[in-house]
This record gives C-alpha cells, sequence and structure tokens, in this order.
C-alpha cells in the first residue's frame, strides 16, 4: 500500500510539472518561445509549468504586440518584467511574488494589482490609462513612473525608501512626501490640478527636484532650514511659494461644467455634472485629505463630522474629468 502510495505522489508531481501554461495570444506565446535565455527547454513549441518556474531573472517581451498575457502567472520565480509598448489593459501579478521591477510603460492598462508584491523597488506605468495605484503594500518601493495616466489620490506614506518619483499630466490636487526621507529626485509637469507638494520629511538636503508646468500650483512645503535657501538644484517654475506651513489660497475657481450647492454648507451638499460622479474628495486648506466617497453616481456628500471652516473639494467623472472647488462649512 505504501508503495503505491508513494507512486501516486511521484506521478502527481510529475504531471504537475509537465501541464502546459494556457497562453491564449499568439504574439505573446511567440514572444515566449523565442525568448533569450531559452524558456522552452524542450522545444516542444509549448511552455510546461517546469519551465516557466525555472526563469529566475527577467522575463522581457516587450514591443511584442500583446494584448493579453495570461500565462504569466505561472512565471512564480522572475524578479523582472518588462512588457513595455504592448496593448495590455491588464497584468495578473498576484503570482509574482518575488517581483522587483514591473516596467510597462505605454500601454492601455486600465487596472494595476500590486498588493502581492512587497519586493517591487520600481514600478514604470507611464503612459496607460489607470485612474488609481495603490503602493501601501510595497515598503520597498524606490522608483515610481507614472507620468500621462489619470491618477488623482496618490498616498505614499508607505513607502520610506522611495528615492524617485515622476509624474506628468496626472490630476494630483496635494502630493505629500513627508514619510519618504530618501527622496531624491521628483519630476512633477503639467499637473494642472496641483496645488501643494509637501517636502517637509526632514532630509531636503538629498532631493533634486523639478517643478514645471503646473498652472494652479501655489505652494511648496520644505523643511525650515531651507526656507530662503533654496538650493540651486531645485528647478521650479516661477510664481510658487517655498514655506515650511504651506495655507492654501482662497482664490475663487469658477467651472461652468460642475456645480455644487448649496455652498456655504451645513450638513451635506450636491455635486451636479453632465457626466457621472465616481469619486469625490475634501482636503483641508493645509492639504489634509479628510473625507473620500467612491461611486458610481456621487449626488450627495455629508459633511456633519466636519468643522466649521473652508475646505477643497475635488471631483472627479467617471470618464476622468477633475474639478476643484472651495465650500465654506458653517
Amino acid at each position: 500500500m505504501k508503495a503505491i502510495t508513494s507512486t501516486l505522489f511521484i506521478l502527481a508531481i510529475q504531471i504537475g510539472f509537465s501541464q502546459t501554461v494556457t497562453i491564449p495570444d499568439p504574439n505573446f506565446k511567440a514572444a515566449l518561445i523565442a525568448h533569450d535565455p531559452v524558456i522552452d527547454i524542450n522545444g516542444d513549441g509549448e511552455i510546461q509549468v517546469s519551465e516557466a518556474a525555472a526563469l529566475h531573472l527577467a522575463l522581457d517581451v516587450a514591443e511584442s504586440d500583446i494584448s493579453d498575457m495570461t500565462g504569466v502567472e505561472a512565471f512564480v520565480n522572475i524578479k523582472q518584467l518588462y512588457c513595455q509598448k504592448n496593448n495590455l489593459t491588464h497584468v495578473n501579478l498576484t503570482t509574482l511574488s518575488l517581483l522587483q521591477n514591473f516596467i510597462a510603460w505605454q500601454n492601455h492598462l486600465e487596472s494595476l494589482d500590486v498588493s502581492q508584491n512587497p519586493d517591487l523597488r520600481t514600478i514604470s506605468i507611464s503612459g496607460s490609462s489607470l485612474n488609481e495605484l495603490d503602493v501601501s503594500n510595497n515598503p520597498n518601493l524606490e522608483d515610481l513612473q507614472i507620468g500621462y495616466n489619470n491618477i488623482g489620490d496618490l498616498e505614499l506614506m508607505h513607502n520610506p525608501n522611495l528615492k524617485r518619483i515622476t509624474s506628468v499630466g496626472n490630476p494630483h490636487v496635494i502630493l505629500d512626501f513627508v514619510k519618504n526621507q530618501n527622496l531624491e529626485f521628483v519630476s512633477l509637469s503639467d499637473l494642472s490640478s496641483l496645488r501643494m507638494i509637501n517636502f517637509q520629511n526632514g532630509n531636503n538636503a538629498i532631493l533634486d527636484m523639478y517643478v514645471h508646468g503646473n498652472t494652479v500650483l501655489e505652494c511648496i512645503q520644505i523643511d525650515p532650514e531651507f526656507v530662503g535657501i533654496i538650493p540651486a538644484e531645485w528647478d521650479v517654475q516661477e510664481g510658487v511659494t517655498f514655506s515650511e506651513n504651506c495655507i492654501l489660497g482662497l482664490n475663487e475657481q469658477v467651472f461652468s461644467e460642475v456645480e455644487i450647492y448649496p455652498n456655504p454648507v451645513r450638513n451635506q451638499f450636491n455635486v451636479k455634472h453632465s457626466e457621472r460622479i465616481s469619486l469625490v474628495e475634501i482636503y483641508t486648506i493645509s492639504g489634509q485629505k479628510i473625507v473620500q466617497k467612491k461611486g458610481e453616481n456621487i449626488q450627495q456628500i455629508n459633511v456633519n463630522q466636519l468643522s466649521k471652516g473652508t475646505y477643497l473639494v475635488r471631483i472627479q467623472t467617471q470618464i476622468g474629468k477633475v474639478f476643484t472647488e472651495k465650500i465654506i462649512i458653517k
């Protein structure tokens, strides 16, 4: 009986390792078969589970006209994935727990789950269609490149090792780098909704920044010892105030496309737009986000829990239009 059990166990293992990975996209399959170093070790024109698991460094399928990367889940031991300049809307990274570098710029990514990739050092996804990105489970993240997406809220409080970030054309309102004490370089440009940046992390001495083309940017909060002694490495657009305590201006902004009423507000306010509203956020004047509501068609926000005062409201429609308006709570 023991001999039969052992034989069945060995047979099950052999079957598991000989299983063929399902790869629906012919271009992805062709890129894997032609891959250097060789993945298709037995030369049968298929990728077995064992062959995928044998790849331990980089999988490079860039510029291969791939639309579907189903099958990448089998490459459980890779540390680098290069799939830039394809036609991808989704990549399943949940089984790639050892992944350190994900290079996927110039695709059409609509969502990205990196919650199961704690070793990620680099995320390069510029030129996609992402509305959000959650990097709270990526404590080792060092380099983040997210230009030309539609990412508004960006929470970086759980990324203490972040060294470099590039963002272009995203609808950020506030960017907060208080917990990023290893930050060395930032490039922030053409962020039409950006009102404030907080670099007050206690280590501005190592920081180099490029900040240009952000039309409503008012204030950059920095370490107190650098106020009035701006380093030459800080290339920043004219008209921006450097301060150790930024307070956002209260100039009225009128947007003909969006309505917030009543304003001043007592218990709740309504939001109205010709398109469905999918996200409403409320910020204090100093830039702290205190309310976030997501939905398919938001029309009303309750503010009973907020103190009297002036706040900023960020509104995003389902197709990605973003508006920022001031409200007064009485």
